[in-house]
């Protein structure tokens, strides 16, 4: 089992513009092979004028090796709007192929976000690339 936190600081030497806010984050995460589950905060100091926090939840099971099943929670005081989210991915050594949806349940603009996502995984070693000379 792993235990992971973080906290992270940007524009912290408050540049005053709306697209670079000064914004701190924490979060802590659990990691159990099979499951894992995550809680993040996000304190905006200036977008909406006031401190405005973002609460995120989520969590991930991983089963038959290869398949994750995702689902979260947000909640966003600066927009008020309350979030709900599921995913479905497929992982495999060489390849990832990803979908998920992200739907506004309490907001006075509702929205839906919907992602896919395919990743190739490229293996030096296995092509007979030495590691020592390729570049990081």
């Amino acid at each position: 089992p792993a235990l992971s936190l973080g906290v992270v600081g940007q524009n912290l030497t408050y540049p005053n513009h709306p697209l670079a806010p000064t914004t701190v984050v924490g979060g802590i995460g659990l990691d159990l092979h099979v499951f894992s589950a995550e809680v993040d905060a996000l304190t905006d100091f200036t977008t909406y004028g006031r401190p405005t926090e973002r609460l995120m939840v989520g969590a991930e099971a991983f089963i038959f090796d290869r398949l994750a099943i995702r689902l979260g929670y947000r909640f966003d005081a600066g927009d008020r709007v309350h979030s709900v989210s599921g995913g479905l991915g497929w992982i495999d050594k060489h390849f990832s192929a990803e979908a998920s949806v992200r739907q506004d349940v309490v907001a006075d603009h509702p929205n839906t976000f919907v992602v896919f996502g395919f990743r190739y995984f490229y293996d030096y070693n296995a092509a007979g690339q030495d590691p020592a000379m390729t570049a990081d």
